[in-house]
């Protein structure tokens, strides 16, 4: 009888997935709004740049987190050509601000025995299985707004969207403890080397299906606030989202 631990990193995306080194490393997922405003305006202003904040009930975004440079294009494109179905701006509307969130990847640690009978393949199965917390987190250097469009309703759009990616970062966190099809899991074959690499798989595969469900909901999630808000112009709806959100966080 022999036991061994590993360690494994899953990044959840919902863009591309890569293997290395025996470990599912997946790059971070990341979620961009664009936001409505009737007016043209200049660019934003150049900011020092700092890292990714991290989502708390008492730290809310500002205008000065929004550090990104604003794309030239954003200026020129009107929003009736990019989201007229949904906005219904008219044709001198373009997109004012830029949020982009993330939820940066699962650290999971799990530990498995392997036995081998004198008549029979070996066999590999989890004994352990541990998840770190996961938290969204808001990147200030892509994320950007047009300086003289800056107003207090379209932050509260865009902490929305901050604060969606904390609802299924804490869902995805809910998910992960309650994971129990991980520490059920077996796989058998020749040699012990075999069967934990064959259960080494069957984790990542498991971990990918759920991370592809939970980033699957958050993209539809992200994408009907705005819709339902209309891009937060829709007062009424903006607020109804807002307090359904901060209920559930």
């Amino acid at each position: 009888m022999r036991r061994a631990a590993a360690r494994h990193r899953l990044c959840i995306t919902n863009l591309l997935r890569l293997c290395w080194a025996g470990a599912l490393l997946l790059p971070v997922a990341l979620q961009a709004c664009a936001v409505a405003a009737s007016q043209p305006a200049a660019a934003s202003q150049s900011r020092t740049a700092k890292g990714p904040i991290v989502w708390a009930k008492n730290r809310p975004l500002t205008w000065d987190d929004f550090q990104g440079e604003v794309p030239a294009d954003r200026l020129k494109t009107s929003l009736t050509d990019r989201f007229g179905a949904v906005v219904g701006m008219s044709s001198g509307g373009h997109e004012a601000a830029e949020t982009v969130t993330a939820i940066p990847g699962v650290t999971s640690h799990y530990a498995f025995q392997c036995t081998t009978p004198p008549s029979g393949p070996s066999t590999c199965h989890v004994t352990q299985f541990a998840a770190d917390p996961v938290q969204a987190q808001f990147d200030p250097t892509k994320s950007w707004v047009i300086t003289s469009d800056a107003s207090d309703d379209l932050l509260r759009h865009e902490q929305g969207h901050f604060d969606i990616a904390a609802v299924f970062a804490k869902e995805l966190n809910e998910r992960l403890q309650g994971e129990t099809g991980v520490r059920q899991l077996s796989a058998s074959d020749a040699t012990d080397d075999a069967a934990q690499a064959k259960l080494k798989a069957d984790i990542d595969a498991r971990l990918q299906a759920l991370d592809q469900e939970v980033m699957a909901a958050f993209t539809q999630e992200q994408q009907r606030y705005d819709d339902e808000t209309k891009h937060g112009t829709d007062h009424t709806r903006q607020q109804q989202w807002l307090d359904r959100l901060h209920a559930e966080l």
